[in-house]
């Protein structure tokens, strides 16, 4: 049957239809390719991400379409108020949390005031640090104020 094949392609028709055929897959193959790599591309700028209401302080999840600025319209004051949320693993005693207090930081709205965590009082910065190991706490409001900066970046 493979010899009865090999024959056929060797005549004009053969030809033509086994070039139409790897044409055709070709096709097939890089729309598919494109198709996964535009998918993964678009999902990765539609995720959700976390907001926090500048009047509430409450936090919420958005999916911002590219090349959405912020504010974003807010949830719980139904107004733009909607600003990125920084994530804060402190707690009041020094520890670590495993779930994070979600912080507005002033200074994304143009108040170039430090902020501070509501729950442990520590101060919070844009693309605030996770706690590591051997890592310093950052200044409360108290030490702040009298001088205390927070971490160098590492």
């Amino acid at each position: 049957m493979i010899e009865r094949i090999r024959t056929w392609v060797k005549t004009p028709a053969g030809r033509v239809t086994a070039c139409s055929a790897a044409v055709i897959g070709l096709f097939f193959a890089f729309s598919k390719a494109q198709a996964v790599i535009t998918d993964a591309g678009a999902s990765s700028t539609t995720q959700a991400e976390v907001f926090v209401c500048s009047e509430t302080g409450r936090s919420f999840e958005a999916r911002p379409d590219v090349g959405t600025s912020w504010p974003l319209l807010s949830p719980y004051s139904g107004k733009k108020t909607g600003y990125p949320a920084e994530s804060c693993f402190w707690q009041k005693d020094g520890s670590s949390k495993v779930s994070p207090t979600y912080v507005f930081v002033k200074r994304y709205a143009g108040q170039q005031v430090p902020t501070f965590c509501p729950d442990c009082g520590r101060l919070v910065v844009k693309r605030n640090p996770q706690p590591s190991e051997g890592a310093k706490l950052p200044p409360t409001e108290v030490e702040y104020k009298k001088g205390v900066r927070p971490p160098a970046d590492p």
